[in-house]
């Protein structure tokens, strides 16, 4: 860490050529460190993680920086909401306008909320007039586990995924342990702001452990195998399903804040069984479908400085996406996805005099396709294709004439084709390499490459693993870009990134640390001239330090740190809504911290959480009169604590509380958008 921490810190003010050098030193630094660290482990066994990949790759083998998030830690933390789980990933900044219900953006690395792509199984989600995901409404129920890749990730995931990828995997009923045919949960809470949540959960499988009846005759000796009328419906296959619902009621602090939201998540799946023969299983072809369904209704105060009593907003998702996935032969893998998903806006009332209420819709059809190749064991080439059709409309029937004539239906048609390679190589032990590169045509602006180079390698007796990466990214123009921006005619925004890191292990895996190097250079940035119309008129460049640690020195005892350092800047002065050239981009925290202390007691019946969440050095804009001119200011740092319980009841019950917010700090994410309060939060489960 002494070794980061020289390098590092003058990178920031080095030249390109020089930062690419100071990177190149960086890797080669990391690899003496790690050849010379004289600990002796032996790590547990790693979770598997695909984002970064599109293939299945050891945690600590994968070549991206990823950070995993699996649904035992989303209970222990009582995590109902996918942005709370991220708020302690490293190099991730969560945004909340207010309080929840309100828009919920992530910034990746110091970029927009809009280039990070978010997955649900492999299908991308982003939706909307701004193209970004509104991680408001996106509730944890039904999620295995979440997948957070940093990095452009362009060459795999395409539009959107210029920052990163985050990806959620939904709880599929033939992962279930077998022995368990079927799993619920229920769950009611109540708590502060007048605050309602109600949950259902169900998973399981049928026909999972179907095999020949065999019966004997008095001497022992086999007779013929006959099969039950119930294992013969069982031989025709297995169908695991996976499901839940929720719903949440609450009133918020302020006026006009109350929030309402219902959502559903389903995985349904159907595997021929070919044979009785186990190991036949994983050749065998799943058909599956997902399913996902939220409504929510929110009041919209707006800030406290022009607050709004009436204005409400009312939004509905729905994502339909079967999918089918093969593989025939040891060596051969097909995944192929078709799916359809919807966004629907109602703001009314709406106290906006211009514009009035507003009616809008997203609708877009995916088609997505993956075939892995694997020749020879150290060698997988994994190519794709994908389609997409994405329509967007806006209706305003009162919008105000007054200074001339406004339309009031509004609407893009986009479509994108592409198809992308990827080469995985292993050519030692513990080393992995990818290279791939990827084409989309647009029918707007036409063609777009991608590359992506990135390597990995684990020092088993040490229990290091260093990585690194160089790869482009895009991200298109929105439809609220082009459409009220009057230019149809925009380029993407593009980055070009790079990064260098370690994982550093010690007894066991009891001990793990590490950190990673990132910088990002923006070109063709979208923005606003005088007269409100979008052209490509700016840059900029995110570079910083993440870092993690976490350590079990006690049974019992689990601690978990993650810091980020943020160097987020302007580098054009061509944007009438940017900042002077050097300003530093609004929203990004400078430094962030996330620490956590968890104790389980009683023979692990309890478990005690004490969450603390650390931000400052930020700063918004604003556009003071009479000039409008774009301009900084600070805003104040907060650290915010949580503290949470869970006790076991017995075999099928528990109950559990919080404190959110525990020392009642006054703060805003977003200026004029003030947090909640104090809060306290209690429940019960019952899981059988």
């Amino acid at each position: 860490m002494k070794l980061l921490s020289a390098v590092v810190p003058d990178a920031f003010r080095k030249s390109p050529r020089a930062r690419l050098t100071q990177f190149v030193c960086i890797s080669l630094s990391l690899g003496f460190y790690a050849a010379s660290a004289s600990a002796q482990t032996e790590t547990t066994a790693e979770p598997v993680v695909v984002t970064g990949t599109r293939l299945p790759v050891p945690l600590d083998q994968s070549p991206a920086a990823v950070t995993v998030i699996k649904a035992d830690e989303l209970s222990q933390r009582q995590t109902d909401r996918v942005a709370d789980a991220l708020r302690s990933v490293p190099g991730l900044a969560v945004v909340q306008s207010g309080a929840p219900g309100q828009l919920t953006s992530v910034f990746t690395r110091g970029l927009k909320s809009e280039h990070t792509q978010v997955l649900l199984d492999g299908v991308p989600i982003n939706q909307g007039l701004a193209g970004a995901f509104d991680f408001a409404d996106l509730t944890a129920d039904n999620i295995a586990r979440i997948e957070v890749e940093r990095g452009p990730q362009s060459t795999l995931y395409g539009p959107r995924a210029l920052a990163g990828a985050i990806q959620l995997f939904t709880q599929r009923g033939d992962q279930l342990d077998p022995a368990r045919a079927f799993a619920l949960d229920v769950s009611a809470e109540a708590g502060s702001f007048s605050t309602f949540r109600e949950r259902l959960s169900v998973i399981g499988a049928l026909g999972q452990n179907a095999s020949p009846v065999t019966t004997t005759g008095p001497s022992g000796a086999d007779k013929d195998s006959v099969k039950s009328p119930v294992d013969n419906a069982r031989s025709f296959g297995v169908f695991d399903y996976s499901f839940a619902a929720s719903r949440l009621d609450t009133d918020n602090a302020r006026p006009n804040n109350q929030y309402r939201n219902t959502a559903l998540l389903t995985n349904l799946g159907f595997t021929p069984r070919f044979s009785d023969d186990p190991s036949a299983k994983n050749l065998a072809p799943r058909l599956g479908v997902i399913v996902a369904y939220s409504l929510s209704d929110a009041g919209s105060p707006n800030t406290i400085f022009a607050p709004r009593p009436k204005d409400n907003l009312l939004t509905e998702r729905q994502l339909y996406a079967p999918n089918l996935e093969w593989q025939p032969t040891a060596w051969w893998h097909q995944r192929l996805v078709l799916s359809f998903d919807k966004e629907r806006q109602v703001n009314n009332p709406n106290d906006d005099g211009f514009v009035g209420p507003t009616r809008a819709q997203f609708q877009r059809y995916q088609l997505d396709y993956q075939n892995d190749l694997t020749p020879v064991r150290w060698l997988t080439l994994t190519t794709g294709a994908r389609y997409e059709q994405t329509f967007v409309y806006q209706l305003r029937p009162f919008v105000d004439q007054t200074f001339g004539p406004q339309p009031r239906y509004l609407k893009d048609f986009t479509e994108n084709a592409a198809g992308f390679a990827q080469l995985s190589l292993t050519p030692v032990k513990n080393a992995l390499l990818v290279a791939g590169g990827r084409f989309d045509h647009f029918n707007q602006f036409g063609d777009v490459w991608t590359y992506r180079v990135a390597g990995s390698y684990r020092w088993e007796k040490t229990g290091t693993t260093v990585r690194s990466s160089v790869a482009t990214g895009f991200s298109p123009p929105s439809p609220q870009d082009k459409i009220f921006g009057n230019n149809f005619g925009l380029n993407p925004e593009r980055d070009f990134g790079y990064d260098a890191g370690f994982e550093q292990s010690w007894w066991q895996g009891k001990v793990r640390v590490g950190a990673n190097y990132f910088h990002n250079d923006l070109s063709n940035v979208i923005g606003f001239d005088l007269n409100g119309n979008t052209f490509n008129l700016g840059s900029g460049r995110t570079q910083g330090l993440e870092a993690f640690a976490q350590a079990e020195p006690l049974r019992g005892l689990l601690l978990r740190a993650s810091y980020t350092y943020l160097d987020a800047v302007n580098t054009s002065s061509g944007d009438f809504t940017n900042q002077a050239p050097g300003a530093r981009l609004p929203r990004r925290p400078r430094n962030e911290a996330f620490v956590s202390i968890a104790y389980r007691a009683l023979r692990d019946r309890l478990t005690t959480t004490l969450e603390a969440k650390v931000v400052n050095g930020r700063e918004d804009v604003r556009f003071p009169a009479p000039t409008f001119q774009a301009q900084n200011f600070d805003l104040e740092g907060y650290t915010t604590l949580r503290l949470l319980a869970d006790y076991r009841l017995n075999e099928h019950f528990r109950i559990y509380g919080r404190i959110e917010n525990l020392t009642d700090e006054h703060y805003a994410e977003v200026y004029g958008y003030p947090a909640l309060g104090r809060g306290y939060f209690g429940g019960v489960v019952a899981q059988f």
